[in-house]
């Protein structure tokens, strides 16, 4: 099959550029970068006829933005819409088949996005970050001097999860090149703003768009229960999926092939 990926590089409504690969609308979560997978992703739904458009969020890998490991999901939203509509330029889109595609933190972006953005036609949902309590079981301890310095520090950084580390640590080995930059780090202040963002509260305005929400039975990131809370106020046309896995297995080999054939499923069902 022909590759038809291309670089490309739009800017948003505060003149950020972002980068990625023409290759649905994907991104990855907290400090993940597109090169950690999301191509799998990609690769496969542009098999089955989908176009899609990969890039990294701001302050991360090849987009701009300053502190770098820095992550804002209310921003990075504006950065959704900006994709949306940079995709609906160009001239091979179909504007009535916008989808878009969140894991993880950039889960709980595109459930706010797609609620927010009438462009958007459906959306698929991979163990997504749905309110604060989604972040508890990694947030830092909790005290008014932590809060604080969330809330004024841009560039105090602090180390990912363990869990996080080991599996981003052994995907970086095998997909960055050797002189690829990229730390297991996120600034303080994420928290700061991770913590303001609620995407639980906004799932109901989805409807009657197809969802397709994927969820990790075993997930030790985010937990089950808040994330099946968040579905269950979520309107008609909703599908939910569970896998017997923790949160990193939905991209990898085994569960990652009945993974994205769930996802082509669901766009042949709406667009084919």
């Amino acid at each position: 099959m022909t590759d038809l990926r291309c670089v490309i590089k739009f800017k948003t409504c505060d003149g950020i550029a972002l980068r990625g690969e023409s290759l649905n609308i994907l991104f990855l979560g907290l400090s993940a970068l597109k090169e950690f997978l999301l191509n799998n992703f990609a690769a496969r739904i542009q098999e089955a006829g989908f176009t899609s458009l990969i890039y990294n969020n701001r302050c991360w890998g090849s987009s701009g933005g300053e502190p770098q490991n820095k992550t804002d999901p209310w921003r990075q939203i504006e950065y959704i819409h900006a994709a949306i509509s940079y995709s609906l330029t160009l001239s091979d889109i179909d504007p009535n088949q916008a989808v878009v595609w969140g894991s993880s933190g950039s889960g709980g972006n595109t459930l706010t996005a797609t609620a927010l953005d009438p462009q958007v036609k459906t959306m698929i949902s991979q163990v997504p970050f749905v309110s604060r309590k989604s972040a508890q079981p990694t947030a830092p301890k909790q005290s008014s001097e932590t809060v604080e310095q969330a809330r004024t520090s841009d560039h105090r950084v602090i180390p990912g999860t363990k869990e996080s580390a080991e599996f981003f640590q052994d995907v970086s080995q095998k997909k960055l090149p050797p002189d690829f930059k990229w730390k297991n780090k996120i600034t303080l202040q994420t928290y700061y703003h991770i913590f303001k963002h609620k995407p639980i509260q906004y799932i109901h305005r989805i409807s009657p768009r197809p969802m397709l929400m994927l969820v990790a039975m075993k997930d030790s990131i985010i937990p089950t229960d808040v994330t099946m809370k968040a579905f269950d106020e979520a309107g008609d046309s909703k599908e939910l999926v569970k896998f017997d896995c923790g949160h990193f297995e939905p991209y990898q080999v085994e569960v990652f092939n009945r993974n994205v054939q769930v996802q082509i499923k669901l766009l042949r069902k709406h667009f084919s």
